[in-house]
C-alpha cells in the first residue's frame, strides 16, 4: 500500500506533456490559490531531490539496458494493471460503455495479451480510457480548490488529492495482492512513468527560469484541459 506513489508521478508525468503550452501563458494559469507557497517550494525541492538521486538514474538503467520491444512490454504490462481502477470509476460516474471497455481491455490484454505485455484490446479497437477519481469528481462538478505540492506525488489541488487517496483506497488490486507485491507493482510503474517522461523532464529548466511556476502552470493546463473534455 506504501508503494501507491506511482499514481501521482503518472499525473505529474502527464503535467510534462503540456508543458510548452502552459509556460506560454504561465502569468495567466497561475492564478489558482496558492496559500502556502514557501512550503509548497521547499517540497518541490525535495521532490527534486529524490527523482535526481533515485528515480532518475534507475529509469536511465532501464532505458540502456531493454531494447524498444522489451521496454513497451513493461509499459503495457504496469498500464494493464490499472484497468479495474478505470472500469470503476466508469461504474461510479454512470458511464457503463467505459466501464465495459475497461474490462474487457483488462480481459483480452491480460489473456490474449500475456499477461498485459501486448497491447491487444487497443489492436482490436478498444482503446484505453484513462479514468481515476479526478475525473470521477469533476464529473461530480466537486470544485478544484486550493493548489498544493505533495511530499513524493508533486503538484495537486485539493480536489485532486483527495481523489488520489480514493485512488489508493479503493484499487481492486489492495484486494488481491499481498502489501509486498503492491510496492513491487508502484516501484516498477513509477519507473516506467519516468522513462516515458525523462526527456521532457531534463528539459523543464530549459523552459523556464523559475521551475516552481512552470510546473504550477503545466498542473493547471493540465486541470482546465480535463475540466475542457468533461464538459465536452
Amino acid at each position: 500500500m506504501l508503494g501507491k506513489i506511482v499514481v501521482a508521478f503518472t499525473f505529474l508525468c502527464g503535467c510534462f506533456s503540456t508543458l510548452h503550452r502552459a509556460v506560454a501563458v504561465e502569468d495567466s494559469c497561475c492564478k489558482m490559490n496558492d496559500m502556502c507557497e514557501n512550503s509548497h517550494r521547499s517540497v518541490m525541492t525535495f521532490n527534486t531531490i529524490v527523482s535526481d538521486k533515485m528515480l532518475f538514474p534507475v529509469a536511465k538503467a532501464v532505458r540502456g539496458s531493454n531494447k524498444e520491444y522489451h521496454r513497451g512490454c513493461i509499459h503495457n504490462f504496469f498500464y494493464n494493471l490499472r484497468e479495474p481502477l478505470y472500469a470503476l470509476n466508469g461504474l461510479l460516474q454512470g458511464d457503463l460503455r467505459s466501464a465495459s471497455q475497461s474490462m474487457c481491455r483488462f480481459m483480452f490484454n491480460t489473456t490474449v495479451g500475456l499477461l498485459g505485455t501486448i497491447d491487444v484490446a487497443s489492436k482490436i479497437g478498444i482503446p484505453e480510457i484513462r479514468n481515476g477519481f479526478a475525473v470521477t469528481f469533476t464529473k461530480w462538478g466537486i470544485r478544484a480548490g486550493n493548489y498544493n505540492v505533495i511530499p513524493l506525488f508533486g503538484p495537486s489541488c485539493s480536489r485532486d488529492t483527495f481523489a488520489l487517496a480514493m485512488d489508493f483506497i479503493l484499487d481492486p488490486l489492495n484486494l488481491v495482492l499481498p502489501i509486498g507485491a503492491l510496492i513491487a507493482v508502484s516501484a516498477g510503474e513509477t519507473i516506467v512513468a519516468v522513462d516515458e517522461n525523462l526527456d521532457i523532464i531534463h528539459d523543464i529548466n530549459d523552459i523556464s527560469l523559475d521551475q516552481y511556476a512552470a510546473l504550477k502552470a503545466a498542473y493547471v493546463v493540465k486541470y482546465g484541459l480535463q475540466a475542457d473534455k468533461v464538459n465536452g
